[in-house]
């Protein structure tokens, strides 16, 4: 043999092998049909060199034809049909990584769980899902389909849906059979259209699409917003309680002090203050018109403002006057304007409205050192009311 045709063999041979093993690796990563055609490759490249090691033995040159010439296509039938023994192993093992990606770990107690997977044949794969309490047949129904689609665009191993005609979960809840979902496998698409629904104790069948799927992921994003925004109200409003409640805290505090004229305290729903005031002794006029009659006459000008968003109304009742004696005094009707100014006469304010009015008196004791005006604060319900109270002096 000429040393050109030996070191040709021996490149070929060297090809040969390189081929055979990236055709192995196809094969292992489940591509059966290029690995094939990479046996059928080898098989050509290395036919002379192993046609001529043959013919050195004797052999008929009909049989040494047919022998190399079967090399290349047995390899490739044998390569191409042949599935490696542990692919079913291997698919299930993908899907429960598939499955494992779709719980997470803190919340794993408050999800599906997985029994276990089954394969009749490797054209069909049941999976057994022991389901939350809380799913009910839309929650179902969109978990088998999510979880389906999973499979399909499983990225990593691409492969895991090949060969799969159809796809059956079975559904357990307290141990028993509820729900039994099927779905026949289009390869052609990575999405899921169509299930097919069989609820185990009425032995009714039903189907749901990709447009109910979709329904149902709506109306699920509408109940989070709605639920996030009875959350945001309750907090809120949890918030306000809890001002409201120091705020009145501050009040009672502030009731031991007495406050002078000018100054303005604050109410749940109102700032108060007392402006100013006049006294008038019997037998004088408070304005042109207006004669005393009265022992003594104490007429105070106060304003209210509401400074919440919504409609309240103060009573002329809250305001009293104290005398020197500790007597509370209630205020008199007045019906006309005095000093430019209207009778406060208990106004509906609307949210920061404001009212200006003088409220009047009839004072039996003319010792007017001591006169407290009393303003009262209408709290939160079965809660006693706040008392501020202002020298008139």
């Amino acid at each position: 043999m000429k040393k050109g045709k030996i070191v040709g063999d021996v490149f070929r041979y060297i090809i040969g092998s390189i081929i055979v093993i990236c055709s192995i690796g196809f094969l292992l990563s489940k591509d059966t049909i290029i690995s094939g055609i990479f046996m059928f490759i080898s098989g050509i490249t290395t036919m002379p060199f192993i046609f001529r090691l043959l013919g050195k033995a004797k052999i008929p040159r009909g049989l040494l034809i047919a022998m190399a010439i079967s090399i290349p296509i047995i390899s490739f039938f044998i390569s191409a049909f042949t599935v490696p023994i542990d692919e079913n192993e291997s698919r299930i093992n993908a899907i429960n990584t598939v499955l494992n990606q779709n719980i997470k770990k803190k919340n794993r107690e408050k999800e599906n769980e997985i029994i276990r997977i089954d394969e009749s044949d490797k054209y069909k794969i049941i999976i057994h899902v022991k389901y939350s309490k809380a799913y009910d047949y839309n929650a179902v129904c969109h978990y088998a389909m999510n979880y389906i689609e999973k499979i399909k665009n499983n990225k990593y191993n691409p492969y895991v849906n090949d060969n799969i005609n159809d796809y059956t979960i079975n559904f357990y809840k307290d141990g028993f059979l509820t729900y039994t979902v099927t779905y026949n496998n289009d390869n052609e698409q990575n999405i899921v259209n169509q299930l097919t629904i069989l609820n185990t104790s009425t032995n009714e069948s039903s189907i749901y699409t990709k447009e109910n799927d979709q329904n149902y992921i709506a109306a699920l994003n509408e109940q989070k917003r709605a639920s996030m925004e009875e959350k945001e109200r309750s907090k809120k409003q949890k918030q306000e309680e809890e001002s409201n409640r120091k705020a009145q805290e501050n009040r009672k505090k502030d009731t031991k002090v007495i406050h002078n004229l000018g100054e303005t305290v604050s109410c749940i729903d109102f700032d108060v203050s007392v402006d100013s005031y006049q006294i008038k002794p019997k037998g004088t006029y408070i304005d042109s018109y207006q004669y005393i009659d009265d022992p003594e006459w104490i007429g105070i000008i106060v304003t209210v403002r509401n400074k919440t968003d919504e409609t309240h109304t103060f009573n002329s009742s809250n305001f009293t006057l104290q005398n020197s004696n500790g007597e509370v005094i209630t205020h008199r009707f007045w019906n006309y304007d005095i000093w430019g100014i209207e009778m406060f006469n208990s106004p509906k304010l609307v949210g920061g409205g404001t009212k200006t009015g003088y409220i009047s008196y009839t004072n039996t004791n003319q010792d007017n050192s001591n006169l407290i005006v009393q303003v009262k604060c209408e709290d939160v319900l079965f809660e006693e009311d706040t008392v501020y109270k202002f020298s008139l002096k």
